[in-house]
């Protein structure tokens, strides 16, 4: 029936069948209907089978799983190892693996102790592979040969007869205690055992030498010297050259010089030694000349310029030799001592220390003192007002001119003449017995009298004072943002801020609702009749209760214990 069924029915049954099926996928097997997934359709037959979440295969007419170790599938053809255990695939065929062999996917007659040389199989027992090529025995190999190593040697893949102490010379043997291979391997010279090459030689390193790929007389005190040897005990090599002398000797260009006799300046050899030193391309003694700029002077060891001083007894000063050795110093081009001279812009003055520069001349200012360049009589005790100097105990400054305290009086930078009773009030002199002087105004009024603004006040100490621009009396009122008001019933807040103390109260600088009975907990205000603050935070409880931990007790019933509340009518704490 399934057969003649059409395709647009199928896909019908196929929606009638989803209900029960869920998002399951049915196939077809034959003449059958399965679920893909638990099911598979091997051989037209269809199998039940649970390998997880491994997708099953087919082998053959049977199922199997590709990752299950145990199995294989061989041309269609299921292998179980446990049943089957020495069957194994070889290019889709099945072999025995104890009598044949899998060679580059042939089956091959030869299972143990055979193995693969190329696509043959051999007895590793008797044979052996060389190159992809079966030999008989167990020889090593050479290339794709076999050989004897009682009887040949292999260099490099070629076979030569065998030597005593043989090595490889590239391709050819050789016998190492009578020859030595050289040039890279391309030839075999006479000489073994501690022979070394040279060219197409072979020399004694203990007696000769190879310079240049000749062979030199030498030995171990030998060295080379462009194509011949020398001894460097007794000799100097210089720019090829060997000339006499060894130890001390060193190279001058191509000259050879002893250095505690002779220097070398600019590739010249000069007399003088140890002590000598080159100036430009000449030699002196450094003890008694000294070179300066290229040339040779008598004296030093210093120079100065082009010339040569001695810098404990002169200086050098802008290229000039000056006398004064120790202690000397330059100002300008010429040398002084700080202890009896001073240098004031590029000048020597008289005056060492405690001396200092004023313009261009030095001055003493324990004595003197220098006021905008000019010097001045007094020194301590004393200051500048313009370019003179006052003493501040009896005169003072006004504006750049000096005046006695005791006649004078400065107003608004002029000197005026004035009596001990004057005083100025901005521009103007007053007498400050009989009158004030109230924001640059003169008032009437003398020591008893107080600036309120520009009025002056006669008033009490300690009893009055101002509030804005009036007199007030501070043992009975208050001054709140230049208003007073009664203390009974006022106080000032925040920024001066006045506040009826009757009913509000000021917490943090903040006016809150509250009269006499409130009192401030943190920010906020409270009633002290009827609630207490502990810790920041306003709790029930009024005149008789107090704080204990963060809780309020009453103290005519309860007392506090540390911080827990306990009954008076208990034992004690």
């Amino acid at each position: 029936m399934l057969n003649k069924m059409s395709s647009v029915q199928l896909i019908v049954l196929f929606c009638v069948l989803s209900d029960h099926f869920a998002l399951s996928t049915i196939w077809r097997c034959g003449h059958q209907l399965y679920e893909f997934g638990p099911n598979i359709c091997c051989g037209g037959k269809v199998h039940k089978v649970d390998f997880g979440d491994v997708a099953p295969r087919c082998c053959g007419d049977q199922p199997y799983n590709i990752y299950n170790s145990s199995t294989n599938c061989c041309n269609k053809r299921l292998i179980v190892f446990t049943r089957e255990p020495n069957l194994r695939c070889c290019n889709k065929k099945t072999y025995n693996m104890l009598t044949h062999s899998c060679c580059y996917r042939r089956v091959k007659l030869g299972g143990t102790n055979h193995s693969c040389c190329g696509s043959q199989a051999y007895n590793v027992n008797t044979h052996i592979c060389c190159g992809f090529a079966v030999q008989e025995g167990r020889y090593p190999c050479c290339d794709t040969l076999s050989y004897n190593k009682t009887t040949h040697t292999c260099c490099k893949g070629h076979l030569q007869p065998a030597v005593t102490d043989h090595g490889c010379c590239n391709t050819v043997a050789y016998n190492t205690r009578t020859h030595t291979c050289c040039g890279r391997g391309k030839h075999v010279y006479p000489g073994g055992i501690g022979r070394y090459c040279c060219g197409k030689e072979t020399y004694d390193y203990d007696t000769q030498d190879c310079c240049e790929g000749a062979v030199q007389p030498g030995g171990r005190d030998y060295h080379c010297c462009s194509s011949q040897s020398y001894n460097w005990r007794t000799q100097t090599c210089c720019q090829g050259k060997v000339h006499a002398g060894g130890y001390g000797h060193y190279c001058c260009g191509s000259e050879a010089y002893n250095m505690t006799s002779h220097s070398c300046c600019r590739g010249k050899v000069h007399e003088g030694g140890y002590g000598h030193n080159c100036c430009g391309n000449k030699a002196y003694k450094r003890a008694s000349h000294t070179c300066c700029k290229g040339k040779v002077h008598v004296g030093g060891p210093d120079c100065c310029g082009n010339k040569a001083y001695n810098w404990a007894s002169h200086t050098c000063c802008k290229g000039e030799v000056q006398a004064g050795g120790y202690g000397h110093y330059c100002c300008g081009s010429q040398a002084y001592t700080m202890t009896s001279h001073t240098c004031c812009k590029g000048t020597v003055q008289a005056g060492g220390y405690g001396h200092y520069c004023c313009g261009s001349e030095a001055y003493n200012m324990t004595s003197h003192s220098c006021c905008r360049g000019k010097i001045n009589a007094g020194g301590s005790g004393f200051r500048c007002c313009g370019t003179a100097a006052y003493n501040v105990q009896n005169h003072g400054c006004c504006g750049n001119e000096t005046y006695d305290k005791e006649t004078q009086v400065c107003c608004a930078n002029t000197v005026k003449s004035a009596g001990p009773s004057l005083k100025c009030c901005n521009t103007e002199l007053y007498n400050k017995e009989t009158h004030t002087c109230c924001d640059g105004r003169i008032q009437p009024g003398g020591k008893r009298h107080l600036c309120c603004g520009a009025q002056a006040y006669s008033y009490k100490y300690g009893e009055q004072s101002c509030c804005g621009e009036k007199l007030y009396n501070t043992t009975t009122h208050v001054c709140c943002l230049s208003q007073t008001y009664s203390k009974t019933t006022h106080s000032c807040c925040r920024y001066g801020q006045p506040y009826n103390k009757m009913t509000q109260t000021c917490c943090r600088m903040v006016i809150q609702a509250g009269g006499m009975d409130h009192g401030c907990c943190n920010l906020h205000a409270f009633n002290t009749t009827t609630h207490n603050c502990c810790r920041s935070h306003i709790l029930p409880g009024g005149l008789d209760f107090r704080c204990c931990g963060g809780q309020t007790y009453n103290t005519t019933s309860h007392r506090c214990c540390g911080r827990k509340i306990s009954l008076r009518s208990g034992s004690r704490c």
